[in-house]
């Protein structure tokens, strides 16, 4: 799989940007859930999203 060739930096930017397009955590398309990619994702997911709620 590609992804496991990227950086983790590189996934988890993409969760952070799926977020601020809009998406959902359940729209990561690293699977199966558990892996370093998919977790990679969600952090990236989760950090932008808890910077978000934290500026309001």
């Amino acid at each position: 799989m590609i992804h496991e060739l990227m950086p983790r930096q590189a996934v988890r930017e993409q969760g952070a940007e799926a977020f601020r397009r809009g998406a959902t955590e359940h729209d990561n398309p690293h699977w199966p859930p558990g892996t370093d990619a998919y977790l990679e994702w969600l952090s990236g997911f989760k950090t932008e999203q808890y910077k978000a709620a934290k500026a309001a």
